[in-house]
């Protein structure tokens, strides 16, 4: 996983938050040669359909057994428990969350099944999972580090959002420089300030985020945060004005015209789950904005091959063009793009209030 992040990084593409996201997106990937690029793993864990005169284990525990036998990968017995007691159930728990962070893979939880099959069709199903088993998920694991500084991030819809720049600290398998702070009400109501030291987690073990202060530790001159007063009154990417929605708790930059929120935009409408466009987040879309190449994100549609080969990826003085192989893959997946069914183009336009689902139902 960490192999596949640097590497498109190095590329400028927006790098996968998780191996969950990695995995789940590598499948959904519409370029077969792409997900085989990937160092994808199938672990076999249960039974799909299967023909009515089927001879199959009446158990889990003898159905993992059975799968093993036929040479599919199963994950090793260390990792499953047959419990008879709810004693014994907690006990494998506990003892599961002492092993976890041994394992080379990552995992946030343990899940509980019943062994009998016949239960399993007693219990039933709701629409979304089954009665048969429940997901058990471990507290969070927290860390502390200091708070060197409080940056300003410009979303796609002009929402501006604090983020704490942090000493690294390594939390839930990865280090952690950055986490988000959400809005300036969150900053009053938990007194974060420059100089303290906080307490961070992972929400859903993905998103950092500061949960709070260390207040025996703060330094005496640490003052208040004022939002306002840190941005200067006016946007930090483009000096437009700003102004905070009455109904939320957030500031939002007024200029349809900020770069950043050009440069976000486009990122939006590359991403995966929309028209899945390769090459073309992080360093990329800024500088396709920055250059004039893209004013709207439909923009990367009219760019030629070789303007895209020859952007400077780099400064004047330290040039890095982004190369010929890159822009053929920007350009082999843009046009690809171009067959993506409504509900994905609905979602990549990055209209308010339409995100994946709703865009696919307004397609249907």
């Amino acid at each position: 996983f960490q192999r596949i992040k640097a590497e498109q990084e190095a590329a400028g593409e927006m790098p996968f938050v998780n191996p969950r996201n990695a995995a789940a997106g590598s499948l959904k990937q519409l370029d077969p040669k792409i997900t085989a690029k990937r160092p994808l793993e199938f672990i076999a864990y249960g039974l799909g359909f299967t023909s009515e005169d089927a001879e199959v284990p009446d158990t889990q525990e003898d159905l993992l057994k059975w799968l093993r036998k036929f040479g599919l990968p199963v994950h090793t017995t260390t990792h499953t428990w047959l419990c008879r007691s709810v004693d014994e159930i907690m006990a494998a728990i506990n003892e599961l969350d002492s092993l976890r962070h041994q394992f080379p893979f990552e995992t946030d939880g343990a899940v509980i099944k019943l062994n009998d099959r016949a239960l399993r069709e007693i219990a039933g199903y709701t629409s979304r999972a089954p009665k048969w088993a429940r997901a058990y998920k471990y507290a969070p694991e927290q860390a502390q580090t200091l708070l060197r500084a409080i940056t300003i991030q410009v979303g796609r819809t002009g929402v501006l959002t604090p983020v704490a720049e942090l000493d690294p600290v390594f939390v839930s398998g990865t280090t952690v420089s950055r986490a988000t702070l959400h809005n300036e009400d969150e900053i009053r109501r938990k007194d974060i300030r420059i100089g303290d030291t906080v307490v961070i987690e992972k929400a859903g073990e993905i998103i950092p985020a500061v949960i709070s202060v260390v207040t025996e530790r703060r330094p005496p001159e640490a003052q208040p945060f004022d939002f306002l007063a840190h941005i200067g009154g006016k946007c930090p990417a483009c000096g437009g004005p700003v102004k905070r929605n009455p109904e939320f708790a957030w500031w939002v930059c007024e200029n349809p015209s900020c770069p950043a929120q050009k440069t976000r935009r486009l990122e939006y409408m590359a991403k995966r789950g929309a028209l899945e466009i390769e090459s073309l987040g992080g360093i990329v879309a800024d500088k396709l904005v920055e250059n004039g190449l893209v004013d709207e994100p439909l923009d990367i549609f009219n760019l030629t091959e070789e303007q895209l080969a020859t952007l400077n990826l780099g400064t004047p003085s330290e040039p890095r063009v982004f190369g010929a192989k890159n822009a053929a893959k920007l350009i082999e997946t843009r046009e690809r793009a171009r067959t993506m069914p409504l509900g994905r183009w609905l979602h990549a336009l990055a209209i308010p209030e339409v995100g994946d689902t709703t865009a696919h139902d307004l397609a249907r």
